[in-house]
């Protein structure tokens, strides 16, 4: 399971406001409870190296990578692979249709 792009918005308002501690701490929160999601793993960890690295060049390139991650979440969610209906299918089977006559 992926993290939304909600949870990464979440992330990247804090990082924006510049609370590093708040941006760590909501990193490990979200990284324990999608532990599948590698893109998402992958800039914390880099996060939390250049946090504790204090090296404030690589944390302006995770923050633009986060956002990226955030861009492409956003859009895969509304426009790619899943129907916003696909969780109704199974209640009303007809319902995509349905839909796209009205």
């Amino acid at each position: 399971m992926f993290a939304s792009h909600y949870v990464i918005q979440h992330i990247y308002i804090l990082f924006e406001k510049e609370d590093l501690e708040g941006t760590k701490a909501l990193f490990d929160k979200f990284t324990s409870r999608y532990p599948t999601d590698n893109e998402l793993e992958e800039i914390s960890q880099r996060f939390i190296t250049a946090l504790d690295e204090e090296n404030t060049e690589e944390i302006n390139n995770i923050k633009k990578d986060l956002k990226t991650l955030l861009d492409t979440r956003r859009f895969e969610e509304t426009s790619g692979g899943v129907s916003p209906t696909s969780s109704l299918k199974s209640r009303r089977p007809g319902i995509d249709t349905w839909i796209r006559l009205v």
